[in-house]
């Protein structure tokens, strides 16, 4: 199973476009679809699948049922009507898909030789793109596979995109590795980090920061701890005071996300969808059709998951978060191989509250199953 998911990753990177795909985006989707749900069948195979904690079941049990406990969305029109219910099927296929995958990664038996090679595998990656991004830089690149919906055209760096589409995402995914490449060899780390600048994106460069501030945090003293934690906090509320007074500044996020926290509060077809949401799959519906440049995305995947599930789904997901985090990090203090997957984790976790790293590939797929073995962790098991 490790070597499934180790060429599974490799494939959703590397993969660029299929015919018949709109885009690299969709093409990726559905290969790490795939994927994923192969590793599930290949492990069941040979091993059991563990115990889950009865958080996650519930949690994972309210967003399969949600359409269930949901007010369906009526329009005037029948043939409206039934894509609505339609919509919300396709992201509750990929959740039961991606949750299966997640079991698979969080049962299976890692052993030091598997991480090993895992983390090597994530390491030659971000090498690997990072050169890909020097090769688009000078305009040497003739499988240049830029996204041409929304606004990507007109994307400061829009010609640094690797092999996923967007140079927000490639920045964000490179940034994410870089805790790898810091514990393999940190001289490397000067390849994915003149990427991540090549890049023009802001989120990533917050993500390097995250990754070489957070990997001084695990591995540093008490001093350095408290002294990265106030230089966080205060970051943190700098960014959202230029980002509130000079609008300019969030690339139109501001305008997209108080349009939908507007329809969550005051819905103009009947009572408010704060508690319950909307539904997955909606957005693009309600909201992201009416924008000037059409998107499925919110830009934000915190706000998004509260527009599709509402406080219910939300407030569920923030608690097992941090029943991870108790758990985990005790064991990660002790063991830099396991620091480094909470480290790349986060880095995605953050760069999500400003674009949409755990809806495509291969962002979701790595995600997963930073998750999963992280979650794996927390059973005391592992060797890592």
């Amino acid at each position: 199973m490790k070597r499934l998911v180790i060429a599974s990753f490799i494939l959703i990177v590397s993969c660029t476009g299929l015919e018949g795909f709109a885009n690299a985006w969709d093409a990726k989707e559905a290969l790490a679809l795939f994927c994923a749900l192969m590793t599930f069948a290949l492990h069941i195979r040979h091993t059991p699948i563990k115990p889950l904690n009865f958080g996650v079941c519930l949690v994972v049990g309210y967003l399969l049922l949600h359409p269930l406990i949901t007010p369906p969305l009526i329009s005037s029109n029948p043939a409206y009507t039934a894509i609505f219910d339609l919509a919300l099927y396709k992201p509750l296929a990929q959740l039961l898909i991606y949750f299966l995958f997640f079991l698979a990664v969080s049962s299976a038996d890692f052993s030091k030789r598997d991480i090993k090679n895992i983390i090597n595998t994530f390491c030659l990656t971000a090498i690997i793109l990072s050169l890909y991004c020097f090769l688009q830089f000078f305009q040497l690149d003739q499988f240049h596979t830029l996204i041409t919906t929304g606004n990507a055209p007109k994307t400061d760096g829009k010609l640094i995109t690797a092999t996923l589409g967007h140079p927000n995402q490639c920045g964000i995914f490179i940034a994410s590795l870089l805790p790898f490449v810091l514990l393999r060899s940190k001289k490397a780390t000067i390849i994915p980090t003149i990427a991540i600048l090549l890049s023009q994106s802001m989120l990533a460069y917050g993500g390097a920061v995250i990754a070489f501030a957070g990997y001084l945090f695990f591995r540093g003293t008490r001093a350095h701890r408290v002294l990265l934690i106030a230089l966080g906090l205060l970051g943190s509320f700098v960014a959202v005071i230029a980002i509130s007074k000079y609008p300019f500044l969030s690339s139109g996020r501001l305008t997209i996300w108080s349009s939908a926290w507007d329809l969550l509060i005051h819905n103009p077809h009947g009572q408010p969808r704060l508690i319950t949401g909307y539904g997955m799959g909606t957005f693009v519906f309600l909201v992201g059709g009416t924008l000037e440049h059409p998107s499925r995305y919110m830009q934000n995947d915190a706000l998004q998951f509260l527009f599709a599930n509402g406080l219910i789904g939300l407030g569920g997901l923030i608690f097992l978060f941090i029943c991870l985090l108790k758990k985990a990090i005790p064991f990660i203090m002790g063991h830099k191989e396991a620091m480094v997957f909470m480290l790349s984790f986060l880095i995605l976790l953050a760069c999500s509250f400003g674009s949409f790293v755990f809806q495509v590939e291969p962002h979701r797929f790595f995600s997963v199953f930073l998750l999963g073995y992280l979650f794996n962790l927390t059973r005391g098991k592992q060797n890592a």
